[in-house]
């Protein structure tokens, strides 16, 4: 995998001395449950879902240079809906401790052109909840369209059912990013 770079961050596969640094962010309540999963409880689920992250094609931990620290991740994902080939979903977790200074924003330019420049893709997908509005707003200062509301679509951990905004990005558009 690729490591990308940006004027703050560093776009690089997940390593294991990330583990402080994602069980920091992953074990807010604020994070897991609008990602869809759990909060991590205790350090070693926060290691079990590291083990699996770096196993994992084009899932980025986002590090912030100046610090040297994780502080979100970025992934591409097959995208079943809308052909596999060709389409790429993405998903974006940040620790809330940096929310509002512009850093999912910085880190989801740098994979839409990862994605279209060297993996490919025609299309990306994103979703997320109703209610975490600030994803959507990353979505369109990227240039994303939203396309609605998928009601009643995903089944959460915990046994609930949420409704997702999807928003889509094609290669063709203006990525005067």
């Amino acid at each position: 995998m690729v490591t990308l770079t940006t004027a703050r961050l560093t776009l690089r596969p997940w390593q294991e001395d990330d583990i402080d640094d994602l069980f920091a962010y992953s074990a807010s309540p604020q994070v897991g449950p609008m990602a869809g999963w759990a909060p991590h409880e205790t350090r070693e689920k926060a290691a079990e879902a590291l083990r699996a992250y770096m196993t994992q094609e084009h899932h980025f931990a986002i590090v912030l240079r100046d610090e040297n620290r994780v502080i979100g991740a970025v992934k591409l994902n097959p995208d079943e809906n809308r052909g596999k080939y060709f389409a790429k979903s993405l998903s974006y977790v940040l620790s809330p401790s940096d929310w509002g200074k512009g850093y999912m924003t910085e880190a989801v330019r740098a994979v839409i052109r990862y994605a279209f420049d060297m993996c490919g893709v025609e299309l990306l997908t994103a979703f997320h909840k109703t209610e975490n509005p600030r994803s959507g707003k990353v979505l369109a200062r990227c240039g994303f369209s939203c396309e609605g509301i998928l009601y009643k679509t995903k089944q959460e951990y915990d046994g609930t059912v949420s409704d997702l905004v999807i928003w889509s990005l094609e290669r063709s558009s203006d990525l005067s990013l």
